[in-house]
């Protein structure tokens, strides 16, 4: 018998760390997916723009929410997931089954390694061109997502507290104005 694999959990009722969140059904390409490949296993695979009506039947939940103390989260389906501080600065990146944090104004990769039995988190050091390649694709995938928000190619599957279009309508002009300024964080912790 085949073991249907599930959602770790359901943001919009158990991420209670935000104040205000939101879950939407927002179309993808067949391309828009994390690639692990060999030859650069740093690259995001992004999305084409949008434009109009799209020829694609597939769609992801997107997940946006907001901490009391200003900081927020992305998800699209269990990854990628970005998250930022409350100054609008990346501090940790979940893609293509990779970990990422912010650490003195850079990413560092989080390699996981297990001994005695015992999981732990290495932090490494990213060559430069990849940390680059990382922001850069970050930062039209902030594009895209906001294009899509704007142009309403969403359906609103859940909100809190309450339905407010006008904060979905604010959250896109912020991945707009973080798109054009990606900045990343001196820690990776949420202050």
């Amino acid at each position: 018998m085949a073991i249907e694999k599930q959602r770790r959990e359901n943001l919009l009722v158990e991420a209670t760390a935000y104040c205000r969140r939101a879950l939407l059904r927002i179309p993808i390409d067949t391309a828009w997916r994390i690639s692990t490949s060999v030859s650069d296993p740093y690259r995001l695979c992004l999305p084409p723009a949008l434009g109009g009506v799209s020829d694609c039947e597939l769609y992801c939940e997107f997940f946006i929410g907001q901490r009391s103390d200003g900081g927020w989260s992305l998800y699209f389906d269990e990854q990628p997931v970005l998250q930022f501080n409350s100054r609008d600065e990346l501090r940790r990146l979940f893609c293509g089954g990779e970990r990422y944090a912010a650490a003195g104004g850079s990413l560092k990769w989080l390699r996981q390694d297990r001994s005695g039995g015992k999981l732990e988190l290495a932090e490494c050091e990213l060559p430069a061109k990849y940390s680059l390649r990382l922001t850069q694709d970050c930062g039209e995938w902030l594009n895209t997502t906001a294009d899509l928000l704007q142009g309403g190619e969403y359906k609103l599957l859940g909100q809190y507290p309450e339905p407010d279009p006008e904060w979905i309508t604010a959250m896109a002009e912020r991945l707009r104005r973080v798109a054009g300024r990606l900045c990343i964080a001196q820690a990776a912790n949420v202050c």
